[in-house]
Order: C-alpha cells, then structure tokens, then sequence
C-alpha cells in the first residue's frame, strides 16, 4: 500500500481539484498526482529554457553546431546497414 499523507487546501482549491477529477471522472488523489506530475514536468522546462536565455551567443552556436553534428551522425551508413524508424 502506499504511504499516504494528508494536507489542507483552500476550498476554492479543492473545488477546483472535484471538478478535474469529476470531468476526467477519476479520484481526487489521481487528479492532485498529474498536477502534481506536470508541474514537476514544467518547473524542468522552465530551468532548461532559463539555462538556454543565459547562454552567450558563442555557447549558443556551438551547442548548434553540436546538435547539427549529432543529427548528421552516421548518414554514411552503407545501403544494407538497418536504420532504426520510429
């Protein structure tokens, strides 16, 4: 089972959290772990892009350059060598 633990929310935020999980027609306790999920998931955005406004110009044109070589990686593959597709 898994530990639980419980908190106290507004009720503005509680009504909030009912209606996600009654339009999504799931609990409450899934509803506050996927917001809980994509904040976590947009907070990581927002640090990346906020390393990325940072860089200088130079840093910028190399990490280009970088990806670029990356992205061309292994185009003189013979003809029956396999390439992977997604």
């Amino acid at each position: 089972m898994v530990e639980t633990k419980s908190i106290k929310v507004a009720s503005s935020t509680y009504q909030v959290i009912k209606e996600a999980a009654e339009k999504e027609n799931t609990t409450l306790q899934a509803i506050i772990e996927k917001m809980a999920r994509e904040y976590k998931t947009k907070k990581f955005f927002d640090e990346v892009n906020s390393s990325y406004e940072r860089m200088s110009r130079e840093d910028w044109e190399n990490e280009l350059a970088e990806r670029n070589e990356m992205d061309n990686a292994g185009l003189g593959r013979s003809e029956d060598e396999s390439v992977e597709t997604w």
